[in-house]
């Protein structure tokens, strides 16, 4: 269900970016620009390496101490999430809030 919610919102967001770029530089090169983008999105991804989930250890340590190394590092991971996550919202929320101020006094 996730995976149709996802895609869902992409069509959306991609359509309207296509219909608003198809509107100013024209059918031709809004489509031009979008398969050259495509195109590169594709030879980057394929020279960036997947990364993997599994930990790399060099050696056997002790249990107790790879366990809080491994606890530090997914918190590390929750804190950086988290702040990516409001970061990337800010905008947003800050979009509606003057979208919505606008048609208020409107």
């Amino acid at each position: 269900m996730q995976g149709f919610a996802a895609g869902l919102m992409l069509s959306i967001s991609f359509l309207d970016l296509a219909h608003n770029a198809i509107n100013s530089i024209g059918f031709l090169k809004g489509n031009l620009w979008f398969f050259g983008g495509v195109i590169f999105f594709a030879f980057i991804a394929n020279f960036i390496p997947e990364p993997t989930l599994a930990p790399i250890s060099k050696k056997d340590e002790g249990g107790k101490d790879t366990l809080k190394k491994q606890r530090r590092q997914v918190l590390f991971s929750g804190i950086v999430t988290a702040i990516g996550i409001s970061l990337h919202n800010l905008p947003e929320g800050m979009a509606v809030f003057l979208g919505s101020m606008k048609v208020t006094q409107a």
